[in-house]
């Protein structure tokens, strides 16, 4: 990798579990079943203007005499945890899904039940680029989506935070550019 600082530019879809594709070839997203890059399908996020991605690790340390006093001798890592966060600008039937908690929202339905639905899980496509407009690394995850914190009205930019909760997934990659 080259060691360079760099200005990233993110940006994120959702496909839902259960949502039919038709790329590569025609399919429903679920856990064993990723749709394409490029299927019209995806649910764009809109205009992030930050995220973070945060690994988490719980850790169990073993102590061993050396000779008599009790020193590390090795640390053990027992459960991983990996969280994406994404700051958004725009608001749109995905960020409203999520903060009322309501089942998917299309056009065939005109009401929905607040608290009628469940926390998100599907896909997420995260990809960013660097100050250069180079692709600096494509993500994909199967995760719970959730909005995190308030939803906010008022005279400035309705934003919405939303929390991807990376779940284990044979599926799951990172996708690096070819110079990095």
């Amino acid at each position: 990798m080259n060691t360079a600082s760099r200005i990233l530019g993110n940006h994120a879809k959702f496909f839902p579990n259960g949502r039919a594709f038709t790329l590569p070839a025609p399919g429903t997203a679920g856990v064993d079943d990723l749709p394409g890059d490029t299927d019209p399908a995806w649910t764009d996020l809109g205009v992030l203007s930050e995220a973070s991605v945060e690994p988490k690790v719980e850790e169990r340390p073993m102590w061993a005499p050396s000779p008599g006093r009790l020193r590390k001798k090795r640390v053990l890592e027992t459960k991983d945890e990996l969280t994406i966060t994404l700051r958004c600008e725009e608001l749109s039937k995905l960020g409203v899904q999520a903060v009322f908690r309501t089942d998917e929202i299309t056009t065939a339905v005109s009401k929905y039940q607040p608290l009628g639905g469940k926390t998100m899980e599907g896909w997420l496509l995260y990809t960013v680029y660097d100050q250069d407009d180079a692709l600096f690394l494509t993500t994909r995850v199967w995760c719970r989506l959730k909005a995190n914190g308030p939803l906010t009205a008022g005279d400035d930019i309705a934003r919405i935070e939303y929390v991807a909760d990376v779940l284990d997934n044979d599926l799951n990659e990172i996708e690096k550019p070819v110079e990095v």
